[in-house]
């Protein structure tokens, strides 16, 4: 018995599963950032569907100096396509925080229209940070698909239903419910 179970044991350490670092992929960042002598942490939230939002947190630690932070964002990722927004390099959305003396959260919104990576432009009027981040693609998976497609179908023969039902009682209609069990085997 306890052969078997160094056995395991053994086994689970040689086997064992590779280390996995935590990824932010589709979830929220969270960055700490120095600008001048503001310790500042800035959460972007995920955007849920594009062209959308970003929402940006930003975390003020005590000894923060109150004042104004622009908020912007910029595409970093060359586009093949004119008609898919902005350009790389272009500042697409902006806003204004307002820092309080006391710690505390303060927030904005920003427009993204595209998914790829981006930065996170923070400027205090003296000094700029730019924050890189990746907004993924909005991918619909296969199972979603047919789960889709099942209830437009649905919706559909419904239609037709509904259609068969108030004709039904003129003509050849009739006979089409009655067709999906004719011939009956006994």
């Amino acid at each position: 018995m306890a052969a078997a179970v160094l056995c395991v044991l053994g086994l689970s350490v040689i086997v064992g599963s590779p280390a996995r670092a935590d990824s932010t992929a589709g979830g929220d960042l969270q960055v700490a950032q120095t600008l001048g002598d503001r310790e500042l942490t800035f959460i972007l939230r995920r955007v849920t569907g594009l062209p959308g939002p970003l929402h940006v947190d930003v975390l003020t630690h005590r000894g923060t100096a109150a004042g104004t932070l622009r908020l912007g964002t910029v595409p970093t990722g060359a586009s093949a396509d004119r008609a898919e927004g902005s350009s790389a390099g272009t500042t697409t959305s902006s806003a204004p925080v307002e820092l309080g003396g006391a710690p505390g959260s303060y927030s904005a919104a920003l427009n993204i229209d595209r998914a790829g990576p981006w930065e996170l432009v923070v400027d205090d009027g003296s000094r700029t940070a730019r924050i890189p981040f990746m907004v993924p693609g909005q991918v619909t998976s296969p199972p979603e698909l047919a789960v889709f497609g099942g209830f437009v179908t649905a919706g559909v023969l419904m239609l037709v239903t509904l259609f068969v039902a108030v004709r039904a009682r003129r003509g050849v209609w009739v006979l089409l419910p009655a067709g999906a069990s004719w011939p009956r085997s006994r």
